[in-house]
């Protein structure tokens, strides 16, 4: 069938490996622009941008670049966003748009975060429990919330299919959270664990969801 207008070349990965690599990457980039925009900002407020620095400042500072570093490169090299070239309708397209906008309006929350905690003492202070003032946490809460509410109008605006693999995803990693959420929490008031790290859960359950989503999608 000869394609419409309305059609394009398909913007997707074509494979379960190019999405993978794809999200991969990405997150890897996220996570070392983050890092090195913060171990920055603690440098340039204790005046040390020019050194001296400390020897784990300059191994947070390193490592972050060197993410940031591989992330971009590796999205550049691979070029996900080529797709296979099969013509998709223009509701197709709109569909991937607002997957692209969630992703991107929760970046700057992260950015900020990453620079409100990020100190010569704690170079990975995105990772931590650290406070933060109330003008970042209503900023970073608000990204996120509006990220969440962009990703749901992405959710029932994609084909049944697509849902369909979203859906298998999640079903997996909510099945891991209320499995692993509570017996962590017990073991804990025995002793036997940590207390729970509410972050390092969510992690793991969206690490889930899109190994499992990806899974289904380009099986």
């Amino acid at each position: 069938m000869t394609p419409t207008s309305e059609d394009v070349r398909e913007e997707r990965p074509t494979t379960l490996t190019t999405a993978m690599l794809s999200v991969a990457l990405g997150c890897i980039a996220l996570v070392g622009v983050a890092g090195t925009v913060g171990v920055v900002k603690a440098l340039i407020s204790t005046d040390t941008l020019w050194g001296p620095w400390a020897s784990k400042t300059t191994f947070a500072l390193l490592v972050n670049v060197l993410m940031a570093i591989v992330g971009i490169g590796g999205l550049l090299w691979l070029k996900p966003w080529k797709g296979s070239g099969t013509p998709v309708s223009r509701a197709t397209r709109r569909t991937n748009a607002l997957f692209a906008l969630s992703g991107v309006i929760g970046i700057p929350g992260a950015l900020a975060l990453a620079h409100a905690t990020t100190t010569r003492e704690q170079p990975f202070g995105i990772f931590s429990n650290s406070p933060v003032s109330p003008g970042i946490a209503i900023f970073a809460v608000a990204s996120f919330l509006l990220a969440m509410a962009i990703a749901w109008w992405w959710y029932y605006s994609a084909d049944e299919h697509e849902r369909k693999a979203y859906d298998f995803g999640s079903l997996l990693g909510h099945g891991l959270f209320i499995t692993v959420t509570p017996a962590w929490w017990i073991a804990a008031r025995a002793g036997l664990l940590p207390q729970p790290d509410a972050m390092l859960l969510w992690c793991i359950t969206m690490a889930v969801i899109s190994i499992g989503w990806f899974w289904r999608r380009y099986r």
